[in-house]
């Protein structure tokens, strides 16, 4: 749970960087580059939204013998600023259907890829512990979560922070009340490393002990009774589990646009404050009503269809300018058919003032935008309505 800004590292384990893919691993295999992963990071960077995908592995790992198979992965997400803490139950047997180029790729690394992967199968593709930075490859290509690091530990070491609970009907895995207790405890820094490096043999890492120690701060400035659990949205098909990539994304980023938790989650068995932003982020599609009072509008926005639905641009020009916002003429998206919205802004209160008009949509921070306007907003097919 290591974090600068929305950058995660974890105390409990530790985290290796996808940017790192090409460099030596732990065991000394190494990946390959990948010039669309890289864009993918470069942006998240950018827009300070970098999160960890944990793998619980089912055997013991040694220098001779590779982990089996891949029990359980949650994905953590962290805030540095606003201290907001978040975990996100994927179910091992989650299927993915890799596109053409992404199987083409990862065909060169191993043949013994399939073009229809499973998450728990991934150390069965591939050897050693580069099987878990392409398991985040893989599981991009449903979740597009901007995934920056990987964290892997043994069964052991995982059930000593997470216990199966059961909220809304929904199995998830949720943190342990002794490791909130030692977190909750932490008064500075020092107690966090301190914490690190008693941990520091139990993990797999491409990350020095030092590198993760510089982000101990803000963990000790957390209030960890407050963190959030959550299941990715999808459907069990017999012994498969395939996610719903809309309602997906739309959860990872409610989990991003929450203010500063104030209570727990659960009271009594019920949703604890923050009731609204909880429940959005548990899959609410409904389109959001925007409160634009008391927010900057003398800015230029720029509205692109990337959606290929006739009409939908103007659609969102008009409604924006209604607001009173400044607003250019709608054009078409050159690129390719955009499945999601994106917002590209000069400045974060200025793209969050125009993503809250799509549920879901991102924001991504540029100094400067090709049009010359403040805010791009692209359309994708989620913004229908």
């Amino acid at each position: 749970f290591l974090c600068s800004s929305r950058i995660c590292f974890i105390p409990i384990v530790d985290t290796y960087s996808i940017k790192n893919w090409w460099k030596r691993t732990t065991n000394g295999s190494t990946t390959t580059y990948y010039t669309s992963v890289q864009d993918a990071i470069d942006a998240a960077t950018t827009n300070g939204a970098v999160v960890t995908l944990l793998y619980d592995t089912a055997t013991p790992r040694t220098e001779a013998v590779t982990v089996a198979s891949t029990k359980n992965i949650v994905l953590e997400l962290f805030d540095a600023t606003s201290k907001n803490v978040a975990y996100v139950t994927i179910p091992a047997s989650t299927q993915i259907t890799l596109s053409p180029s992404t199987y083409k790729q990862l065909l060169e690394v191993s043949p013994n890829v399939p073009q229809v992967a499973t998450m728990s199968d991934i150390n069965d593709y591939f050897t050693g512990d580069v099987a878990y930075e392409y398991g985040i490859i893989i599981l991009q290509e449903d979740l597009k979560a901007d995934i920056g690091y990987f964290t892997a530990l043994t069964t052991k070491e995982f059930s000593k922070y997470f216990k199966k609970k059961k909220k809304n009907n929904k199995s998830m895995w949720a943190l342990k009340k002794d490791f909130l207790n030692t977190a909750n405890a932490w008064s500075s820094a020092e107690d966090v490393e301190k914490y690190m490096e008693s941990s520091w043999d139990n993990i797999i890492s491409d990350l020095t002990l030092s590198q993760r120690q510089d982000y101990a701060k803000p963990m000790s400035e957390t209030n960890w009774d407050f963190y959030r659990m959550y299941r990715v949205n999808g459907q069990r098909v017999g012994k498969v589990f395939n996610i719903d990539k809309i309602k997906a994304r739309k959860l990872i980023n409610k989990i991003w646009e929450a203010e500063s938790y104030t209570g727990p989650q659960f009271v009594n068995g019920n949703s604890g404050q923050n009731t609204n932003q909880t429940q959005g982020a548990q899959g609410d599609e409904a389109q959001q009503t925007p409160n634009t009072t008391n927010v900057e509008k003398n800015f230029l926005v720029m509205v692109y269809n990337g959606s290929g639905i006739n009409g939908l641009a103007k659609k969102y020009a008009d409604k924006i300018s209604a607001d009173g916002f400044k607003v250019g003429s709608p054009q078409n998206y050159t690129g390719d058919r955009q499945a999601y919205t994106t917002v590209y802004a000069n400045t974060k209160a200025r793209g969050q003032a125009i993503a809250q008009y799509i549920n879901g949509a991102k924001v991504i921070i540029k100094e400067s935008l090709s049009s010359g306007a403040d805010v791009e907003l692209v359309l994708g097919t989620d913004s229908n309505y």
